[in-house]
Protein backbone atom coordinates (compact mmCIF):
# COMPACT_ATOMS: atom_id res chain seq x y z
CA UNK A 1 0.00 0.00 0.00
CA UNK A 2 1.14 3.60 -0.69
CA UNK A 3 1.94 6.20 2.03
CA UNK A 4 -1.44 6.33 3.87
CA UNK A 5 -3.47 9.29 3.43
CA UNK A 6 -4.85 11.79 6.24
CA UNK A 7 -7.99 10.70 5.83
CA UNK A 8 -7.25 7.17 6.38
CA UNK A 9 -5.63 7.78 9.36
CA UNK A 10 -8.07 9.74 10.51
CA UNK A 11 -10.49 7.17 10.13
CA UNK A 12 -8.66 4.44 11.55
CA UNK A 13 -8.69 6.81 14.43
CA UNK A 14 -12.23 5.89 15.44
CA UNK A 15 -11.83 2.41 16.62
CA UNK A 16 -10.90 2.96 20.30
CA UNK A 17 -7.74 0.72 20.27
CA UNK A 18 -6.33 2.58 17.80
CA UNK A 19 -6.70 5.86 18.90
CA UNK A 20 -3.83 6.39 21.02
CA UNK A 21 -1.27 4.94 18.84
CA UNK A 22 1.52 7.20 17.86
CA UNK A 23 1.35 8.55 14.47
CA UNK A 24 4.34 6.54 13.08
CA UNK A 25 2.55 3.23 14.66
CA UNK A 26 -0.40 4.21 12.87
CA UNK A 27 1.17 5.05 9.59
CA UNK A 28 3.04 1.79 9.77
CA UNK A 29 -0.42 0.13 10.48
CA UNK A 30 -2.49 1.68 7.68
CA UNK A 31 0.76 0.51 5.25
CA UNK A 32 0.42 -3.04 5.99
CA UNK A 33 -3.62 -3.39 5.83
CA UNK A 34 -5.80 -2.75 2.92
CA UNK A 35 -8.55 -0.90 2.34
CA UNK A 36 -11.78 -3.49 0.68
CA UNK A 37 -14.96 -1.61 -0.74
CA UNK A 38 -18.43 -3.30 -0.61
CA UNK A 39 -21.13 -3.08 -2.34
CA UNK A 40 -24.75 -3.26 -0.90
CA UNK A 41 -25.91 -6.88 -0.81
CA UNK A 42 -21.98 -8.43 -1.17
CA UNK A 43 -20.25 -10.52 1.24
CA UNK A 44 -17.04 -9.17 2.88
CA UNK A 45 -16.87 -12.87 4.06
CA UNK A 46 -19.10 -15.58 4.04
CA UNK A 47 -19.66 -18.00 6.95
CA UNK A 48 -17.31 -20.83 7.81
CA UNK A 49 -14.31 -18.99 5.88
CA UNK A 50 -10.60 -18.53 8.07
CA UNK A 51 -10.77 -15.57 9.81
CA UNK A 52 -7.60 -14.23 8.84
CA UNK A 53 -8.48 -10.63 8.80
CA UNK A 54 -8.93 -8.05 11.44
CA UNK A 55 -11.31 -5.68 10.20
CA UNK A 56 -11.96 -2.02 11.63
CA UNK A 57 -15.04 -0.44 10.13
CA UNK A 58 -14.51 3.05 8.00
CA UNK A 59 -17.45 3.85 6.12
CA UNK A 60 -21.16 1.33 6.48
CA UNK A 61 -22.36 -1.06 8.26
CA UNK A 62 -21.98 -5.05 8.04
CA UNK A 63 -24.47 -7.60 9.49
CA UNK A 64 -23.74 -11.02 10.30
CA UNK A 65 -25.80 -13.26 9.32
CA UNK A 66 -25.42 -16.84 10.89
CA UNK A 67 -27.43 -20.41 9.46
CA UNK A 68 -29.17 -21.80 11.72
CA UNK A 69 -30.03 -18.85 13.99
CA UNK A 70 -33.93 -18.62 14.67
CA UNK A 71 -35.75 -15.88 12.94
CA UNK A 72 -36.45 -12.87 15.03
CA UNK A 73 -32.72 -12.77 16.45
CA UNK A 74 -31.39 -9.47 15.37
CA UNK A 75 -27.69 -9.86 13.35
CA UNK A 76 -24.44 -8.75 15.09
CA UNK A 77 -23.29 -5.66 13.09
CA UNK A 78 -20.79 -2.86 12.98
CA UNK A 79 -19.71 -0.20 11.45
CA UNK A 80 -16.80 2.75 11.70
CA UNK A 81 -14.84 2.80 14.19
CA UNK A 82 -15.74 -0.94 15.38
CA UNK A 83 -13.44 -3.72 14.90
CA UNK A 84 -14.22 -7.22 14.06
CA UNK A 85 -12.60 -10.28 12.67
CA UNK A 86 -9.54 -12.08 14.32
CA UNK A 87 -7.94 -10.04 16.72
CA UNK A 88 -4.17 -10.43 18.72
CA UNK A 89 -4.70 -13.85 20.88
CA UNK A 90 -8.08 -14.73 19.69
CA UNK A 91 -8.43 -18.26 18.64
CA UNK A 92 -11.24 -17.70 16.43
CA UNK A 93 -9.97 -20.17 12.97
CA UNK A 94 -13.63 -19.54 11.18
CA UNK A 95 -16.16 -16.93 11.00
CA UNK A 96 -19.22 -17.90 12.86
CA UNK A 97 -20.97 -16.24 11.12
CA UNK A 98 -20.82 -14.20 7.13
CA UNK A 99 -21.27 -11.02 6.97
CA UNK A 100 -22.57 -8.69 4.15
CA UNK A 101 -23.01 -4.84 3.97
CA UNK A 102 -26.14 -3.18 4.44
CA UNK A 103 -25.50 -0.05 3.00
CA UNK A 104 -25.08 1.39 -0.10
CA UNK A 105 -20.82 1.52 0.16
CA UNK A 106 -19.03 -0.41 2.73
CA UNK A 107 -15.08 0.28 3.49
CA UNK A 108 -13.31 -1.71 5.86
CA UNK A 109 -9.49 -1.71 6.82
CA UNK A 110 -8.67 -5.25 6.65
CA UNK A 111 -5.09 -6.18 8.77
CA UNK A 112 -3.57 -9.65 8.51
CA UNK A 113 -3.66 -12.28 10.84
CA UNK A 114 -0.61 -13.04 10.15
CA UNK A 115 1.14 -9.63 10.94
CA UNK A 116 0.31 -9.24 14.33
CA UNK A 117 3.48 -10.22 15.66
CA UNK A 118 4.99 -7.52 13.65
CA UNK A 119 1.81 -5.09 15.25
CA UNK A 120 2.30 -5.88 18.64
CA UNK A 121 5.83 -5.62 18.68
CA UNK A 122 5.82 -2.50 17.13
CA UNK A 123 2.94 -1.24 19.31
CA UNK A 124 3.15 -3.26 22.52
CA UNK A 125 0.50 -1.20 23.99
CA UNK A 126 -2.08 -2.61 21.88
CA UNK A 127 -1.68 -5.92 24.15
Amino acid sequence: MADPTPALLAELRQAAILADLPDPDLAWLAEQGEVRAVRQGELLFAQGDPADRMYVGLEGVVETHRAGVPSGVPPYSFGPGEVYGVIPFSRMQGFPAGGVAVTPTLRVFAYPRDGFDALLARAPQLE
